[in-house]
């Protein structure tokens, strides 16, 4: 069980309480905006990277965070040491290639 329900029942397993928010998509920061006064807590961003390897990243930041893209393979790097991921330069991939990656997976 993983995807939404398998979140719920790790968060529950873990003591963690939580509320569930129901919005419409949203691809830009500027459109989340007008849902962010009316949801309480922390609100994030997430970048649909791919590196120079032809790896796909999906990175959560908060929403108001400028992320360095020059930067950030050396912090992700630094992240996960223990994974053989080596990622070099990365930048924005194609909404495109979104559609098709979030369609193939098993639990949407």
């Amino acid at each position: 069980m993983r995807g939404e329900a398998g979140l719920r029942a790790d968060l529950a397993a873990l003591g963690i309480a939580f509320a569930e928010q129901e919005h419409r998509a949203v691809f830009t920061v500027a459109e989340s905006s007008a849902l962010d006064a009316r949801i309480p807590g922390a609100h994030s961003k997430n970048l649909f990277l791919k590196d120079a390897g032809s790896a796909f990243w999906l990175v959560t930041v908060p929403a108001a965070a400028r992320v360095d893209l020059k930067a950030l393979p050396r912090a992700m790097l630094r992240q996960a040491q223990h994974e053989r991921k080596i990622c070099k330069r990365v930048s924005f991939a194609k909404a495109e290639t979104w559609n098709v990656c979030s369609a193939s997976h098993p639990d949407r």
